[in-house]
């Protein structure tokens, strides 16, 4: 699968993003991420740039949903990797017991 220009400017600020906690001994968490991205989204002039910051906190709102939801229902993530997306399966779907 390929990625558009907008997806990889998206992986790129969350990436810098990352490093950026990295080399500066922060402990990462999806939370600091976010709140490093928008103290980034604010001071970004560019429109892109400021559109991939905002598509990139989107996302890790939505990852971090997912997480709360599964953690809530016993549920399980699963990579849907058509869409590059995290879906939810309930644990009833999940989870079936393997023959050897």
């Amino acid at each position: 699968m390929s990625k558009n220009d907008n997806e990889k400017l998206i992986d790129t600020v969350i990436g810098e993003a990352i490093i950026d906690m990295i080399e500066s001994g922060k402990d990462i968490s999806l939370d600091a991420l976010t709140e490093l991205l928008r103290e980034n989204l604010g001071s970004e002039a560019e429109g892109k740039k400021q559109d991939a910051y905002r598509a990139a906190i989107t996302g890790i709102h939505s990852i971090r949903d997912d997480v709360r939801r599964s953690k809530r229902t016993g549920g399980r993530l699963k990579m849907n990797n058509e869409r590059s997306k995290l879906s939810f399966n309930s644990a009833s779907t999940a989870s079936k017991p393997t023959r050897h």
